[in-house]
């Protein structure tokens, strides 16, 4: 008697890889240059498994902008010369040859859609705006 088996799906890692398709997408496109059928063949999934992970492409918009954010780029978590630190960041993320941070290719290439800039401009606040505003002695 032949038993089939379907392949054992781990939901933490397709929704990892889902997230890091749309960050690579969304930083390539923008968020009205790709859509979820593109970002879900990327990650080797269907485009109504994205939509069960993150209810839609703007709450996987939201997601990929909140993942990519939450890293530091430019601005440390803490720094002794925040301008220096700051520049030096700057110039070592934007050499030559060098793609751009994936953050800053969302915000450019997303910034004619009003949802996704709402959505950025949010998560700027949230996360660089915070790491700034605690490294500053004044409001």
């Amino acid at each position: 008697m032949a038993t089939s088996t379907s392949p054992t799906r781990n939901a933490a890692a397709t929704r990892e890889a889902i997230l890091r398709s749309a960050i690579q997408n969304f930083a390539r496109a923008g968020y009205d240059g790709v859509g979820v059928r593109q970002i879900a063949h990327d990650a080797g999934v269907t485009a109504m498994l994205v939509n069960r992970y993150f209810g839609s492409k703007e709450g996987l918009f939201a997601e990929a902008v909140e993942t990519s954010f939450a890293t530091p780029t430019f601005i440390g978590v803490q720094s002794d010369d925040l301008v220096a630190d700051t520049v030096r960041a700057l110039v070592a993320r934007t050499g030559s040859g060098d793609d751009a941070p994936p953050p800053f290719m969302i915000m450019l290439r997303s910034a004619s859609s009003p949802v996704a800039t709402t959505i950025v401009r949010d998560a700027i606040e949230r996360h660089v705006g915070a790491r700034l505003a605690r490294q500053l002695d004044s409001p």
